[in-house]
Formats: structure tokens, sequence, C-alpha cells
């Protein structure tokens, strides 16, 4: 039980996730439990590979509504999508009982002499070579920030955090409006709409709304649809590029890199749309810029945004960095 096998079964829960109604609360759970267990020098790596799943989930549901364009039979198109939900979750419903808890949460249970186990079992099967003296070193650490987690937990409630509640120079408060301020950035992205114009932008836009936007850039219905699936292909790419970058370039680098990023493609996509609405005669070449800028969008938000949100913070990360 390494690090390898730990991805695997984390992998197979993040596809099911994705094929499935309500992916958050998993989601949740996945990503924590990630952090928990890889190793500071490459957790970011680590979180990225495992959130790389996602997008595969994702684009597996849009190939095979690409696919259900051609079935002549009109209960096949709506039945099968929703019974191939069920395969992933029959898998992930059988090997969630091979992952087991994060040692840190082992260790705040009271739960020691398994912690141990758990961890010296995902150190020897990561296979880079960790000494007994390593995996002890580490050990004894999570001991030490559970016992501070323990002694000052009155600062480590939910309602003393955002204020920073006996915390000192450790600044919770901060820490905590930092983690919560990238999420609402990251869910503007997700989920921008322009009040004014009714234009519904973000990422969302681009997974959910991506036929009707490529359709009105001047493409076919059954053009459309692969240009979709096609789209969300490259968000693994993206997810993919991440792991290579996170670690390297730091998380600021990043967020700086994507933001600049994917404010100037979805201004110039949206750009774009309408020049497509308004010059009909030029539908061809403004489509396919628009469509370019789109799939732009989608590379640098899956590369930057939507990986650095996540890895920044997990609970726990809030609470030992400080400590």
């Amino acid at each position: 039980m390494g690090e390898s096998s730990l991805e695997l079964e984390l992998v197979i829960s993040s596809i099911s996730s994705q094929v499935r109604p309500l992916p958050e609360y998993p989601e949740s759970l996945r990503l924590v439990w990630s952090a928990e267990v890889a190793q500071s020098h490459s957790r970011g790596k680590f979180v990225c590979f495992v959130f790389l799943a996602n997008y595969i989930g994702i684009t597996v549901a849009y190939w095979l509504s690409f696919g259900l364009t051609f079935a002549s039979n009109p209960q096949v198109i709506w039945r099968f999508p929703l019974a191939f939900q069920a395969l992933p979750a029959l898998v992930l419903s059988i090997v969630i009982w091979f992952l087991p808890e994060s040692p840190r949460w082992l260790v705040k249970n009271g739960q020691v002499d398994e912690a141990k186990e758990v961890l010296t079992k995902i150190r020897e099967g990561a296979g880079i070579g960790h000494s007994v003296e390593e995996v002890q070193t580490e050990y004894e650490e999570i001991l030490r920030v559970v016992e501070l987690e323990t002694t000052f937990s009155a600062r480590n409630s939910i309602f003393a955090l955002p204020f920073g509640y006996k915390s000192g120079k450790a600044h919770f408060a901060r820490r905590t409006w930092l983690a919560f301020g990238i999420q609402i950035m990251m869910e503007w992205y997700i989920r921008l709409t322009v009040a004014v114009s009714d234009f519904r932008g973000g990422i969302t836009a681009v997974v959910v709304y991506s036929p009707v936007i490529f359709a009105q850039a001047g493409y076919g219905h059954t053009k459309a649809s692969w240009i979709s699936a096609l789209n969300n292909t490259l968000g693994i790419f993206g997810t993919f590029l991440s792991a290579f970058l996170i670690d390297r370039f730091g998380r600021r680098k990043l967020l700086y890199v994507g933001s600049a990023g994917c404010s100037i493609c979805m201004f110039l996509g949206g750009a774009f749309s309408k020049l497509v609405a308004d010059n009909p005669d030029k539908a061809g070449s403004y489509g396919a810029a628009a469509t370019l800028f789109l799939f732009l969008f989608t590379l640098f938000f899956s590369s930057t945004w939507l990986m650095v949100t996540w890895i920044c913070n997990p609970p726990s990360r809030i609470q030992v960095l400080t400590l």
C-alpha cells in the first residue's frame, strides 16, 4: 500500500464523483485526505494527479454524450447515461474499503499504533527509499502537531479561526480569510454571471454550456458536441501540466498567470462570440477565434486556479503551517 496504489484508489473515487450528481462531498474529503498523506515537497503534484481524474470523468461524460447523438433509440439516449453512472460507483464501493484513514486522523482519534503502521506502509510503498528513521521522524512530527492542536483547541474551532482568537503571531484570522477569499475568487472564475448582458461566463459555462456556446459560434449540433468534448479533454492536459508546474514555480505565480490568462481569454472569447452574432457572413472566422479562446481559457484555468485553490486550502493546512 504505497502512494501509487492510493492514487489509483483516489482516481477511481474522482471519476466516480464526476459522473454522478453532487460530487462536492467526496471531492472535499478526497482532497483533504490527499493533502494529509502527501509529503511536503511533492504535495502539489500528488493532489494534481488525484484531481486529474475529475477532468477524466467530465471528459468521459462529454464523449459519451457525443456518441449517443448517433443513437436512434430515444430510450437509450437518456437511459444509458443514467445506468453508466452505476459502474464507477460500484467500483468505488468496493475499493473504498482498502483505503485507510490518514495517519493524522488516526493519531487525533487515539489510534497511534495504527497511524504508525499506515504511515510506514504508505512511505515504504512509495518506492523512493524512505528509511525507518525518516518515517519515525515524520510520525513524531504528526504527534507533535496533533498535541499542539489539542492544547490550543480553543483557537482552532470554526468560530475562533475567522477572528484569530488567541492566535497571536500565528495570524490564524489572516490565513483563514486568505483561504476563504481564494475560494471565492475561484468561484468567480467558475460561476461568473454578468447581469447586464445575461452572459454566463467562467469554467461552468464552458463545461456545462459549451455545446450551446459552440453552436452560437456557428457550428452545427454534431460538430458543437465533439468540439465540446475535445475542449474538456484539453482540461486533462492542463491538470497534468499543473502537476509539473505547481511545486516548481509555486502557488502565487500560477495564480498571477492564471488570472491574466483566464481574464484575457474570456474577454476575447465573448467579444468574438458577439461578432459572430453581429456578422453572420463572417461566422466561420469569428466562430473559430471564439472557439480558440475558450480552449485557451480551459487550459489556463485547469493548469492554474483549479489546482492551486484546492491545494492551499485543506483545513489542516491552515493550522499545520502555523504550529
